[in-house]
């Protein structure tokens, strides 16, 4: 009797949520999965049982595991880059401002920085062709700033992207290495960065 009671509760919490709060549970849960056992190594069962709701509520809300993947990317995307695409007047300073809210989103949303970088360039990811080749851009461009020092003369969101690729490898080694670093530390880090890569 009281396991029926529990059911019912928990099946009268799920009819309570409305779509967005279903959607982000499910998205949450399938990043923590994918980390934990590979975006080719669990079930859709599993998935079901670990957030909570009937397959059928999840295929209700994504019509596939490829739709809840991409979503997952896009969701993580707008977390670690949120505040990353608006510009005023584009200086070193600015970089720097740019960098240190890039750093402080990925420490602060571990999950879904790793979920992000780990399959950004998924096969399933839509925009897989457009990654590679904004990643071949972004080398020639870093080639060609340290050739002639014209790294303000490519669009700022080139900018922050082949520097945000840059420290991306940092951020996940800390991550990883479940590292604590300080403010001073990141000052540090970002600072290193752009002497290596901008002239000032």
């Amino acid at each position: 009797m009281l396991r029926n009671k529990r059911v019912n509760f928990f099946r009268d919490v799920s009819e309570e949520m409305d779509l967005n709060q279903k959607k982000k549970i499910i998205i949450k849960t399938f990043r923590d999965l994918c980390i934990q056992y590979g975006i080719d190594h669990f079930s859709m069962q599993t998935l079901s049982d670990s957030c909570g709701f009937p397959i059928g509520t999840i295929y209700n809300i994504f019509e596939n595991r490829t739709e809840i993947f991409r979503g997952t990317l896009r969701y993580c995307y707008n977390v670690i880059y949120e505040g990353l695409s608006t510009y005023d007047h584009f200086t070193v300073e600015a970089l720097k401002i740019k960098l240190h809210l890039y750093i402080n989103n990925a420490l602060n949303n571990k999950n879904d920085f790793l979920f992000f970088d780990s399959f950004e360039c998924h096969p399933l990811n839509q925009s897989k062709q457009y990654f590679d080749e904004f990643t071949m851009l972004g080398d020639s461009s870093i080639g060609a700033l340290m050739e002639n020092n014209t790294f303000f003369k490519m669009s700022p969101y080139l900018i922050i992207t082949i520097m945000v690729g840059i420290v991306s490898k940092s951020i996940k080694y800390i991550i990883c290495n479940n590292i604590k670093i300080s403010e001073e530390n990141i000052n540090n880090l970002i600072q290193a960065i752009i002497r290596a890569t901008v002239i000032e």
